[in-house]
């Protein structure tokens, strides 16, 4: 292990990661009331748009639905959150690595069930294309052993 400063001190990389893996994993759960407050004034419907995912044209905002309907989706949204995967060591390793996740996924399912899924992170400097020339190539290995 090598320490992290020039003075030896009294920490290492490792320590540093985990500390940081630590901190994201903490940062990324919310409570209910989170997900409310957090919902309350954006648009339901987005888009995608010139710079990015923008408000739809003439969305309400979450907090402008009925009570009982915006409550629905608040258990729904903290029950995606609350359940989805601590990919917190991922992240950051992806970070210190300076590679970035790719929406590309390779997959195999049954019955229509995702019975294995790999996801993808590149080098900026990967194209698109090659990115999807080295995913398929990395499906076709999955599908045939």
């Amino acid at each position: 292990m090598n320490p992290t400063s020039d003075t030896a001190g009294p920490y290492t990389d490792e320590d540093i990661e985990l500390a940081a893996v630590l901190l994201h994993r903490e940062r990324c759960a919310v409570e209910p009331f989170e997900v409310r407050g957090a919902l309350d004034e954006e648009p339901v419907k987005r888009e995608e748009g010139e710079h990015g995912v923008v408000p739809a044209p003439g969305s309400p905002l979450w907090g402008e639905l009925p009570q009982d309907r915006f409550e629905d989706a608040v258990k729904a949204v903290h029950g995606l959150v609350d359940g989805a995967a601590d990919l917190s060591a991922w992240a950051v390793s992806l970070g210190r690595d300076g590679l970035e996740p790719d929406e590309h996924t390779a997959q195999i399912a049954a019955d229509d069930k995702p019975l294995v899924r790999v996801h993808f992170a590149f080098d900026p400097s990967i194209p698109f294309e090659e990115r999807t020339r080295l995913v398929m190539q990395v499906t076709r290995q999955l599908m045939t052993g």
